[in-house]
């Protein structure tokens, strides 16, 4: 990948800063399709920024203009996790197809790991058929499913201590109504931005208006099968629209994996059904 080239910069979102980086390739000056890729919550953007930026750089290699923002409040954009609201992580995407689109392609897809998959509906609702084609990997069904992992990490971590009272998911939520702030895996959650990502759900995506989306899983075997209320989505998406695939491949979680992992079939599949 070394004809990849790599741009990164500060997008005006709103009256706040997102760094964005911006892969394409050295060998084509007209891309007439381009990507963007949003991240997941919290420590897995982390974990998977190596996947990102792999999937980022095939695409670039394959012709795509392809844009990768970190949301407000993470990663190396302005403000911190404390003050982020929903607004500003749809207002982030919203604003990064404005600066693509400007830059006169002709279509725009999208590329969204685990939380940033519960964006899409809010998305589609702010600009109908802004993409062409959209690809999850592993989505969440919820936003209180999302917090409901993500508490669990602070609860995991108590259970490390000794000698003071166990903590539990309801627990967390009464201090987080009553402090409206609480420290999660080191990231200041408020109950500003909890409130609204509980109302998040993946069903209220629009399938009907979709041109084309893949569902793409990461299982530890072949025969793992997907949780019931996953399995009733992708049905009720089906019946309306036939361009709804589903698919899996074979690897390790890493998004939430303690090393730095790559999968280099998922890569391949996402590539593929984008170029096609």
């Amino acid at each position: 990948m070394q004809n990849t080239k790599l741009e990164s910069f500060f997008l005006t979102s709103g009256e706040k800063k997102i760094f964005v980086s911006c892969y394409r390739s050295d060998k084509q000056t007209d891309i007439s399709q381009a990507v963007i890729i949003l991240p997941p919550f919290a420590e897995e953007m982390n974990k998977s920024r190596r996947m990102l930026s792999l999937q980022a750089r095939q695409l670039a290699e394959a012709g795509f203009h392809v844009l990768m923002p970190d949301f407000y409040g993470t990663g190396d954009s302005e403000g911190h996790f404390r003050d982020a609201l929903l607004n500003d992580w749809l207002n982030n995407v919203l604003d990064c197809l404005v600066w693509i689109k400007s830059r006169d392609v002709k279509q725009v897809h999208l590329i969204a790991l685990r939380f940033a998959c519960l964006l899409v509906p809010a998305v589609q609702q702010k600009a109908a058929f802004a993409f062409d084609k959209v690809v999850m990997w592993q989505p969440m069904v919820s936003g209180e499913l999302l917090m409901a992992q993500f508490l669990r990490l602070r609860i995991a971590s108590g259970l490390l201590g000794s000698g003071e009272k166990k903590e539990t998911s309801k627990g967390l939520r009464e201090l987080l109504t009553k402090e409206n702030l609480i420290e999660v895996a080191g990231y200041e959650l408020s109950s500003g931005l909890v409130s609204q990502l509980d109302s998040l759900l993946l069903r209220d995506l629009s399938a009907r208006d979709l041109n084309e989306l893949l569902w793409l899983d990461v299982v530890a075997s072949e025969d793992k099968t997907q949780p019931l209320v996953t399995r009733k989505i992708i049905e009720q998406w089906q019946a309306v629209n036939p361009n709804i695939i589903v698919d899996k491949v074979i690897g390790v979680p890493f998004w939430a994996s303690v090393e730095i992992e790559e999968n280099a079939a998922l890569l391949k599949k996402t590539t593929e059904f984008l170029i096609k």
